[in-house]
């Protein structure tokens, strides 16, 4: 952001920043491209959803985390832990520091004999520590969760986050302007059935697309965007 610019902003001046990408109305019409080579777009094993709450909900359920206990960190969003604990999973947090630091110790001195996953979270696009928890799952036989919620189209290096652990999560609206769209990703020899979901309701949909043109034109189009 420039800092420059912030400050030759005259105070009456209203600034609308919205909470997730907008749409150009060239967006609808332009030729579709190749989708980028990073899960969940490069991988045969995506299951879609309309959120990637319901990709939690339905991931719980198929890998027998019902009852079980999953490591989860204290610092999240909510929706996460309220899927999993609507499927039946038991959540059990692990430190988090003030910089985003997962406390690796705290997760294994917190494995116990009901412990089933490790659930981790990459925060704003940045990695954590996913090959060090793959290991650590690995030694005592445990699932390893990457949330890549709000890291879509990230890497660690030459890794892309989503395709460390056995199952990567995504959400799609929040990187991209789409309406809806959540992601799971299945990795290494993991396997469960899903059922064809259906579509979402084409009333969602177009809700979604006009506010987020709307939104579009309200952040560019200056008082008479705002006005519209």
């Amino acid at each position: 952001m420039n800092i420059t610019a912030m400050n030759a902003t005259p105070r009456n001046t209203k600034v609308f920043v919205p909470e997730c990408p907008t749409l150009y109305p060239l967006m609808l019409v332009q030729p579709s491209t190749s989708s980028p080579a990073l899960p969940p777009f490069n991988s045969e094993r995506t299951r879609w959803f309309y959120f990637a709450r319901n990709a939690i909900w339905h991931m719980v359920r198929r890998l027998d985390l019902v009852g079980r206990e999953v490591l989860v960190p204290s610092y999240h969003h909510g929706v996460e832990i309220a899927a999993l604990v609507d499927a039946g999973a038991i959540p059990v947090f692990y430190r988090v520091g003030r910089r985003w630091d997962v406390d690796v110790g705290d997760i294994e001195a917190k494995i116990g004999p009901r412990t089933r996953a490790l659930y981790l979270i990459h925060y704003a696009g940045f990695p954590g520590p996913a090959a060090e928890l793959k290991q650590l799952a690995e030694r005592h036989g445990l699932l390893l969760i990457e949330d890549c919620a709000l890291s879509l189209l990230s890497s660690d290096g030459p890794r892309a986050l989503g395709s460390i652990g056995d199952i990567g999560i995504f959400c799609l609206y929040k990187t991209l302007p789409v309406p809806n769209g959540g992601a799971l990703v299945l990795n290494g020899s993991l396997e469960f059935d899903l059922p064809e979901l259906p579509p979402p309701p084409s009333a969602s949909v177009f809700s979604h697309v006009a506010s987020a043109l709307l939104k579009n034109v309200e952040m560019r189009g200056g008082s008479a965007g705002r006005w519209a």
